[in-house]
């Protein structure tokens, strides 16, 4: 049997061509070239085309690269269950062949070609033990990530490894480049395996007294570190420092010319975790998808990003995959998301396969889907709902509320793209009853019943679910109080018994959705609790105590001001904006609502307030503990303006300081003062800022910037076709962001005013790929005058 196609799968540099000794690049052993392939790209690989002619090599360069990922697991499959000569060959495959198709979600194959080649080796000989070891402890690893009972696999190989002489095991053909003989790399080898199957025991295997067969988890710590995965941690370092060098090129230049190469990845580098069913792949899979976003800026010419959302999924670092769904939602491109949900719904409709982050994936595609492919994935997720999926992800643990809150909001997502929203109503008809035995699960299903698009559900259908639901809620409950609002009826107190700030905030919302103006009792009751909070609060920063609640007092008194402009309110709340104690995130909201309220400072305060407008934009005092703060103090900035309490140049001035710094977020606040400036001016500096921002790579700078030029083209008498001709641009974008914020910001649009802008609304409202997109520009389109 020759283990030389094992030794080039665990220890390639021990025996591909060494790039030092040229000699060797004739006649090479084929394992020598797998190695080589291991290694990936650069002086180790094999330079004859050796893979090219040897089938199992093509098979494997072809399962290896995204692009052919299908051919080469399909190739692989077949030689794999084909080989009866040599189960060493097969299993080094069968391992390529299982990673590329754990890669696409297809856990079957790698379970039937596993499983199969267990069958097959004998036990009997020291060979056969090692090749058994590999097998069950990469069934293991795969096994878990499809969501499986592991722990017997990596059991079975800690077994097969216990009595394993590496001395029994037979020669390499080893390069010139190593001294380690045959006996030292099998040794190596052995060793790698066991510390992987070590990586699988449970949490709990190091809290208790028995850990079965494996090691305490002292015993591990104090271990030798095994030589084979530190040449893992030392690739991963080479790929971070080339990664680090090209940073500072591009930062400070380059004298040099650069030809060919390619760019820093830490797959190659990481690659012998996932051969070896070592669970530190699971972290690894994360720094990968990392390492290509940051090289490839979010380029999809220079990166698979459908692959980068599989990595950060295949990790359970759902942070991570949150943040890469809303950046692509948001400024495109789409189809990696919708690509990774198919994939999702092609290897993981059982229902014990899906977790949080498959839950998360799928919701953020129902965006992009089409209605019957969304209804298709509607029924899986509430298959899983209904199994008391999703499951906990090995070694964490989360409250059920919360695993089952991500499977929720993708259901309503998916039934409100596919037109389905009755089918979560009938879903949450069976789960009513728990929302009076668990706080945190009525909340949940207030948050479901709020998501629902419930103007596409019949009439008569929402009012038989209604009275049916409600009897069985609580009436102060967060569902009670959501399906209130749905029927737009009164909330559970009258105006005049409202008694603190949830009430408050409870029946301005009921009006401002009747769209009934506020009442007498509503203002009275509510002016005297926001002033209560706000002087609590005022006097707690002032003390040096800082907190974070639920509702926001600057934005609900300021709404309260524009509303009925009661002069006590309106001083206090002032006061408190411009008090420089207070966080600067409890002051925001309530700056940028007034400025949208066309506010008007009264003139007992104008005086008072031009002396320390400067303290307060230069943002002296308290910053916010909650989020990075921008300088100059960008909500005061835009007030102070919007007010008139500073002129163009220093708004300008303070523009520009926010702009010209690196940070994404100083940019995008920058574009958020450019489009709260246009409201009450049309300067040509405003325009040029407002059409410079649009090319911002950050897709929030974007839609800020795309809302000015919106405000600024109807605003204007003149047409400014480089305007028009700008947000039609931007309309056909991929991503949702800036054809959301142009929108919102329409009125009516006549042919006249630019052809161009109306030819791209038609082709949005008929052919985006996001169906918010089509949907509110088919409303724009059909209240504009035609022509």
């Amino acid at each position: 049997m020759d283990l030389a196609w094992i030794a080039a799968i665990y220890t390639p540099y021990e025996l591909a061509p060494h790039p030092n000794f040229s000699s060797e690049q004739g006649d090479i052993h084929p394992a020598a070239a797998l190695a080589g392939i291991v290694i990936g790209p650069g002086p180790w690989r094999d330079s004859t085309g050796k893979y090219a002619s040897n089938p199992w090599l093509h098979a494997a360069v072809l399962a290896l690269d995204f692009d052919t990922q299908e051919q080469g697991v399909l190739l692989l499959s077949d030689l794999v269950t084909r080989e009866s000569d040599n189960p060493a060959i097969a299993v080094s495959f069968a391992l390529i062949a299982c990673l590329a198709a754990a890669e696409r979600d297809d856990y079957r194959t790698c379970d039937e070609l596993l499983t199969e080649l267990i069958r097959s080796i004998d036990e009997s000989t020291p060979q056969g033990r090692l090749l058994l070891a590999i097998l069950h402890q990469q069934r293991a690893l795969r096994r878990r990530d499809y969501g499986r009972e592991y722990i017997s696999d990596s059991t079975r190989a800690l077994s097969l490894l216990s009595n394993l002489q590496p001395e029994t095991l037979g020669n390499l053909p080893l390069n010139a480049g190593t001294a380690q003989s045959s006996s030292a790399v099998f040794r190596e080898i052995v060793y790698a395996l066991r510390q992987s199957c070590w990586s699988a025991a449970p949490p709990a295997f190091s809290t208790t007294g028995d850990a079965g067969p494996f090691p305490s988890w002292r015993e591990r710590v104090a271990s030798p570190r095994s030589e084979l995965l530190l040449t893992v941690s030392r690739d991963s370092a080479r790929e971070y420092s080339r990664w680090l060098e090209g940073e500072v090129k591009n930062q400070f230049g380059t004298t040099g010319v650069t030809i060919g190469g390619f760019l820093p990845d830490l797959f190659h580098a990481t690659m012998r975790y996932e051969l070896l069913g070592d669970f530190q792949v699971i972290h690894a899979r994360k720094q990968i998808a990392n390492l290509r976003i940051r090289v490839s800026n979010l380029d999809p010419k220079r990166v698979k990003l459908s692959d980068c959302i599989r990595l950060f999924r295949h990790a359970g670092a759902d942070s991570d995959l949150n943040s890469i769904l809303q950046r692509l939602s948001q400024s495109g491109p789409n189809s990696p998301i919708v690509d990774d949900a198919r994939a999702i719904l092609r290897g993981r409709s059982d229902p014990l396969a899906l977790r949080t982050s498959e839950m998360i994936v799928l919701r953020a595609s129902a965006e992009f889907m089409s209605p019957d492919a969304a209804f298709d994935a509607l029924s899986v997720v509430l298959d899983a709902i209904r199994a008391g999926m999703p499951a906990h992800r090995p070694g964490s643990w989360q409250l059920d509320v919360k695993r089952l809150e991500s499977a929720w909001m993708a259901a309503v997502a998916l039934a409100n793209a596919s037109g389905a929203q009755v089918k979560i109503l009938d879903e949450l008809t069976a789960n009513l009853r728990l929302t009076t035995e668990d706080e945190l699960w009525d909340n949940l299903v207030g948050r479901v019943v709020g998501n629902l698009e419930w103007d596409r559900i019949e009439r008569d259908h929402v009012d038989s679910w209604s009275k049916g639901a409600y009897p069985l809620l609580e009436a102060n409950s967060a569902s009670a109080s959501a399906i209130r609002n749905v029927h737009q009826q009164k909330p559970s107190r009258a105006d005049s018994e409202i008694q603190n700030l949830s009430d408050v905030v409870e029946s301005i919302n009921w009006h401002i959705r009747a769209e009934r103006p506020f009442s007498r009792d509503l203002v009275e009751r509510a002016t005297e609790i926001c002033i209560q909070q706000i002087e609590e609060k005022r006097e707690r920063a002032a003390s040096g105590i800082f907190g974070r609640g639920a509702y926001d007092i600057g934005d609900i008194a300021a709404l309260l001001v524009s509303e009925s402009r009661d002069s006590r309110l309106t001083e206090i709340l002032v006061r408190f904006l411009f008090d420089t104690r207070v966080d600067q995130s409890d002051r925001s909201s309530g700056f940028d609502r007034l400025v949208r309220s066309g506010f008007s400072i009264p003139h007992s305060l104008e005086g008072e307030l031009r002396l320390v407008v400067d303290e307060v934009i230069d943002g002296s005092g308290a910053q916010s503990r909650w989020f990075d703060s921008a300088s100059p103090y960008p909500a005061a900035v835009r007030f102070a303006f919007s007010a008139g309490l500073i002129t163009g140049s220093e708004a300008m001035a303070y523009l520009s300081r926010l702009a010209s710094v690196s940070s994404e977020g100083n940019r995008r606040e920058a574009a958020n003062c450019v489009a709260a400036f246009s409201l009450t001016s049309q300067s040509s500096w405003i325009r040029a800022s407002a059409y410079a921002l649009t090319r911002d790579e950050d897709p929030r700078t974007r839609a800020y910037a795309a809302r000015a030029l919106a405000i600024l083209a109807q605003r204007s008498d003149e047409s400014d076709l480089s305007v028009w001709s700008r947000l039609a641009e931007l309309m056909v974008s991929d991503g949702i962001a800036a054809p959301l914020a142009i929108v919102g910001e329409m009125r009516q649009i006549s042919v006249s005013r630019s052809e161009e802008f109306r030819a791209a609304l038609e082709w949005a409202r008929s052919s985006h790929s996001s169906r918010r997109v089509r949907d509110s520009v088919g409303r724009l389109l059909a209240h504009s005058p035609q022509e």
